[in-house]
């Protein structure tokens, strides 16, 4: 689970009851979450934000999968809680957590359509950049000052 929070981590407010970790994977348009209980209250509600900067999407396939406490016992596999399409409204998502124990851990994925909000617009040469071969192994990158560039050697 935790090993899934791949690309930008983003922060995460905690409550009185929960905490954890999330990260924003734009290649995937996936976005992870682990939230633990600390042992207080069995629910909360995660709330994701700012979601309009990463997509124009207005919902978004969402699943939540409980990992038991279960002391020192083996867990064959992670509960499936719910896997529902949940609407996004002002750049926000309300994703109820409930039913769960104290201790207990959570991992929510969240799927945007069309692959998230990946850049793909190509980056800009800068004016005046000149490139030339050193050697087989390295290159020379060279723009005017005018441009606000320095020269580099790599």
């Amino acid at each position: 689970m935790y090993a899934d929070l791949v690309g930008r981590y983003a922060r995460l407010t905690a409550d009185a009851n929960f905490d954890g970790l999330t990260s924003w994977d734009s290649g995937t348009g996936t976005i992870r979450t682990v939230i633990g209980n600390t042992g207080s209250g069995p629910s909360t509600n995660v709330r994701l934000q700012n979601l309009g900067s990463i997509t124009a999407a207005t919902s978004g396939t969402v699943t939540v999968e409980r990992i038991p406490y279960t002391g020192t016992s083996p867990l064959a596999a992670p509960v499936l809680v719910s896997n529902s399409t949940v609407g996004i409204s002002g750049g926000q998502m309300l994703i109820p957590i409930s039913g769960g124990s104290p201790w207990d851990v959570y991992a929510i994925t969240v799927t945007l359509p069309g692959g998230g909000g990946e850049d793909t617009t190509p980056p800009s040469t800068p004016s005046g950049l000149t490139v030339g071969s050193v050697s087989a192994a390295q290159i020379h990158l060279a723009w005017s000052k005018a441009s606000g560039g320095r020269e580099e050697s790599n």
